[in-house]
């Protein structure tokens, strides 16, 4: 019978995962203004912004997930025109998305306007919240909605694979949802394997991805912030941001060293608005020091990935199944599979083979040997003291494994 008994999944290379999510960018424009238009915010965030956001990504490596509004402030789309951007200022920003930020981060709406609701039939927008009118539909207005959004963002040439929800949006009705991301990213990008964002957890130890629907070549996996307190949002009003309530300078305090000293993903969650201050910066330059202090003292502990990798990894480490045969005359052959469709990168496992194994293979290539528990994409290390053998290799729906 399939067993897991003696198999021990870790993460990819028995590292922490680490995402780092960016809600409510829209181009050129402070978010902020849109929902706020009368409280006095610096509308025009410049290309610059932008790219020395870019910058930070590019110095630390990091990876994670950057939101588009597609219909900022239901004023108009950003694959047709935005009043008071010219096209050129339009295409500039989203040329920068395209090569840049699409490089390390997954690309998603956050939903359709964050603002008011659309009616996408009359392209005009209605008289309540997006949120609150949204969790009242039934499945295909959902779908079209959703549906929608995705199409405006593939319209200016992105590959949107996940759905952000503005505010709580989807929550209270959030098995409706699911199936209504489910429909729209398969029907619209093609996309099985997806993600969404809606959930945050400021107090567990750990807080790790939820698998949400899985089955028939199919799964969504909610990503869930560890984080609910924005460190910069006060910047908006002139205030520092409050680095310590991440990180310490030790890295060992503040909400993401908690979840780094209890071996937790990772996935820190800011805003467009908060990173800009009114046009200050201080929040872009609070979030580089963040990302010093982790990188300073957790750089070897960690690994940095996009929502969609994570939900991947995921999807793999609950769906496996091992299957192992008898050690005979020194050797072992084994087989784990994972749902289909899931193409895992550094799967990352232990085993305790009962004897000291000299070679490993998977589906007939050899791994390479290696004499320190840090692992890269197909190689394996045996710890003699605890005879565990871990491994750590790509898998594509199923993988056959020896060891001798």
């Amino acid at each position: 019978m399939p067993s897991r008994d003696n198999l021990r999944i870790f993460w990819p290379r028995q590292k922490i995962p680490a995402v780092l999510l960016v809600d409510d960018p829209v181009p050129c424009r402070n978010p902020a203004w849109y929902e706020f238009p009368h409280d006095g915010h610096e509308p025009v965030a410049p290309i610059s912004f932008l790219e020395a956001f870019a910058d930070m990504l590019d110095q630390y490596d990091v990876k994670g997930k950057f939101s588009l509004i597609p219909c900022p402030g239901a004023t108009g789309r950003i694959d047709n025109c935005l009043p008071g951007i010219g096209r050129d200022e339009l295409e500039l920003f989203l040329t920068v998305v395209r090569e840049r930020i699409a490089r390390r981060c997954d690309i998603s709406p956050e939903l359709l306007t964050h603002n008011y609701a659309m009616d996408i039939t009359a392209w005009q927008p209605l008289d309540e919240r997006e949120d609150v009118w949204f969790d009242r539909q039934d499945l295909d207005t959902m779908v079209s909605y959703i549906s929608t959004a995705l199409e405006i963002l593939t319209n200016v040439g992105l590959s949107p694979n996940g759905v952000t929800s503005p505010w709580r949006l989807g929550a209270a009705v959030e098995d409706l949802y699911c199936e209504a991301i489910r429909t729209s990213l398969k029907a619209v990008t093609d996309t099985n394997h997806g993600w969404y964002f809606v959930h945050c957890d400021d107090t567990s130890e750990v807080v790790s991805p939820r698998l949400s629907m899985c089955g028939d070549g199919e799964s969504l996996v909610s990503i869930v912030s560890g984080t609910c307190m924005d460190f910069a949002w006060h910047t908006q009003k002139g205030r520092d941001p409050d680095v310590d309530l991440w990180i310490t300078e030790d890295g060992l305090n503040g909400r993401l060293g908690f979840l780094l000293c209890h071996q937790s993903p990772l996935v820190m969650t800011t805003h467009w608005q908060s990173l800009f201050s009114n046009g200050s910066w201080k929040g872009l330059e609070g979030l580089r020091e963040v990302i010093r202090r982790i990188d300073t003292v957790w750089r070897k502990d960690i690994i940095w990935m996009t929502p969609s990798k994570l939900a991947s990894y995921y999807v793999a480490m609950e769906t496996a199944v091992y299957k192992q045969s008898t050690p005979l005359d020194g050797e072992i052959t084994l087989s784990i599979e994972i749902a289909q469709g899931i193409d895992c990168h550094d799967f990352t496992f232990q085993l305790t083979p009962g004897f000291v194994p000299t070679k490993v293979f998977v589906d007939g290539v050899i791994l390479e040997r290696v004499q320190t528990c840090t692992l890269t994409s197909n190689t394996w290390y045996y710890d003699e003291a605890h005879n565990t053998c871990t491994i750590c290799c790509d898998i594509s729906n199923k993988a056959e494994l020896s060891l001798q």
